[in-house]
C-alpha cells in the first residue's frame, strides 16, 4: 500500500531515538539548516577578507590595503566567495555524516588550507623586508597572480570535491531515511 507525503514520518536521530516528525517539521528544520550553512559560509568570506585586509594594512598602511584590494579584487571576491562556498559546504558535509554515524567527516580541510596557503603567500612579502629577506620578497611578488591564480583554482576544486562528497552524503541519508 502506498502512503500519501502526509503520512511519511522522519526519524531524526539527533533528537534522539523514537523521535518522529512529519513533512511540514522536516521542511521547517531543512530550510533552517540551508540558512545555518550560509551564514557559515558568509561568515567564514568575511573572517577571510579581514585577515586579508589585517595582514596588508598592517604590513604596508591602510592606503596601500585599498590599492591592492582594488587591484587584486576579482581574485579576492573569487577566493573569499570560494572560501565561503567551501565552509558552508564542509559544515553541510559533516552534518550529513553525524546523521549517518558519530562517526569522522570524509571531508577534509586539506585542499582548503592550500588554497589559503597559496592565496595568501604573496601577502608574506609584504613583510619580509622587514624581516631582512628582501630576495624572496622579490621573488613572491613576482609570482603573485600566479599564486592567485592558484589560489583561485584549488579553491575550485575545494568546492567541487565537497560538492561531491555532499551529494554522496544525501544519497547515503535518503537511503538510510527510507529504509527506516
Amino acid at each position: 500500500m502506498e502512503t500519501t507525503l502526509a503520512e511519511r514520518r522522519i526519524r531524526v536521530p539527533s533528537r534522539g531515538p523514537g523521535r518522529w516528525i512529519g513533512p511540514a517539521q522536516s521542511v521547517a528544520r531543512g530550510a533552517w539548516m540551508v540558512r545555518a550553512r550560509i551564514a557559515i559560509g558568509v561568515a567564514a568570506a568575511t573572517l577571510l577578507f579581514a585577515l586579508y585586509i589585517g595582514v596588508v594594512a598592517l604590513a604596508q598602511g591602510w592606503d596601500h590595503a585599498t590599492r591592492q584590494l582594488s587591484d587584486d579584487r576579482w581574485f579576492v571576491l573569487a577566493i573569499m566567495l570560494g572560501f565561503g562556498a567551501q565552509a558552508g559546504l564542509y559544515a553541510h558535509v559533516r552534518a550529513l555524516h553525524r546523521r549517518l554515524s558519530a562517526g569522522g567527516v570524509a571531508a577534509s580541510g586539506g585542499t582548503s588550507a592550500t588554497a589559503m596557503l597559496a592565496c595568501c603567500a604573496h601577502h608574506v612579502a609584504d613583510a619580509l623586508p622587514i624581516l631582512g629577506i628582501s630576495a624572496a620578497a622579490v621573488f613572491l611578488n613576482a609570482w603573485r597572480t600566479e599564486l592567485l591564480w592558484l589560489g583561485a583554482l584549488m579553491n575550485l576544486a575545494g568546492v567541487v570535491y565537497l560538492a561531491v562528497q555532499a551529494h554522496s552524503a544525501e544519497r547515503a541519508v535518503r537511503g538510510t531515511e527510507h529504509a527506516a
